[in-house]
């Protein structure tokens, strides 16, 4: 499986880093992220933080492949840039839902979450506003891991109380 299909152009280290940062596999009490984000280095950043972390991250990096990441990944957690290059991902978000079997969207923007609910109308489990501190993202994928895997885990919001 290629970790890096969907990444954008950039250094070729960078693309070879991120499948070493990613675990292929693992047991089946590892959940999957899937990172869809446009940006490369918060692509490696992440991957590389979540694998640290336990997690099978899988990495894209535009809504051309994004469906199909879903599909060949199949996420427990989706961390979904907003905007991913020109488009906005949130477009894809019935599709997204339809093939992801259940995964848990949290949304991830440079923008408030005041601003994109009012924007697009629209919520995932959970939001994130994009920080150069990655630890609380961190603890919402743990927060939304934990959650899916009592069974409670729902495209809502869940409480800040529950990390």
């Amino acid at each position: 499986m290629d970790y890096t299909a969907g990444c954008t152009d950039g250094a070729a280290e960078m693309r070879a880093a991120v499948p070493a940062a990613c675990p292929r596999g693992g047991d089946a009490g590892t959940k999957k992220v899937l990172i869809a984000e446009d940006y490369q280095m918060l692509q490696l950043l992440y991957s590389e933080e979540l694998a640290e972390e336990g997690y099978d991250a899988a990495v894209c990096g535009d809504c051309a492949t994004l469906l199909e990441m879903i599909e060949m990944h199949r996420p427990d957690i989706i961390l979904l840039d907003i905007m991913l290059g020109a488009h906005n991902a949130l477009d894809l978000l019935p599709d997204i839902y339809a093939l992801s079997r259940g995964a848990l969207v949290l949304l991830n923007s440079a923008y408030s979450p005041a601003y994109s609910r009012a924007a697009f109308g629209v919520e995932g489990a959970d939001y994130l506003v994009k920080s150069a501190d990655i630890q609380p993202m961190k603890d919402k994928i743990r927060r939304l891991a934990r959650s899916r895997q009592e069974g409670s885990g729902q495209n809502r919001r869940l409480p800040e109380d529950a990390a």
